[in-house]
């Protein structure tokens, strides 16, 4: 075997070897709205994805009391992700959730990883950010990335 074909041979082993739990369960860009729940009814082995929303909140997280919260500029906004979990262990989910402008430039968004509790029928979990009053005015699309793999 030429050397080059004995890479190519290795490289598609170890491609095809990735585990399906490393697949991102949800790639999906739908129109930017705020307080509007987005469906995503995706089952990812013994988990389920119903839907995950944007909240206009007040008070905001950590991040807003550190920085001052809601003034004039900013505003917190909460990332809500409804799941249910059917396994008898946890599992995990990691979140891009970014919104951008017209042009198709991000303008800010939420990055968490949070743990999906075993045996639960119905739950939420997300977190706050505080983001740029001018940016949410701007924001034309929501680009939703969501992966879910046992923790």
């Amino acid at each position: 075997m030429r050397p080059t074909s004995w890479m190519v041979t290795l490289l598609a082993a170890t491609v095809l070897a990735v585990p399906a739990s490393a697949q991102t369960s949800v790639d999906k860009t739908v129109p930017f709205e705020l307080d509007k729940w987005y469906e995503l009814n995706v089952k990812e082995g013994p988990i389920t994805l119903h839907r995950i929303r944007l909240e206009r909140t007040g008070g905001g997280g950590l991040k807003a009391r550190v920085t001052g919260g809601e003034d004039e500029y900013r505003m917190p906004v909460k990332v809500e992700l409804e799941y249910s979990n059917i396994s008898s262990t946890d599992w995990k989910a990691v979140f891009r959730v970014s919104w951008v402008d017209e042009s198709g430039e991000t303008i800010d968004g939420y990055n968490g990883s949070h743990q999906l509790d075993e045996k639960k029928d119905f739950d939420r979990t997300g977190g706050t950010v505080t983001t740029l009053r001018y940016g949410i005015g701007r924001a034309r699309k929501l680009r939703l990335l969501i992966n879910v793999k046992p923790d």
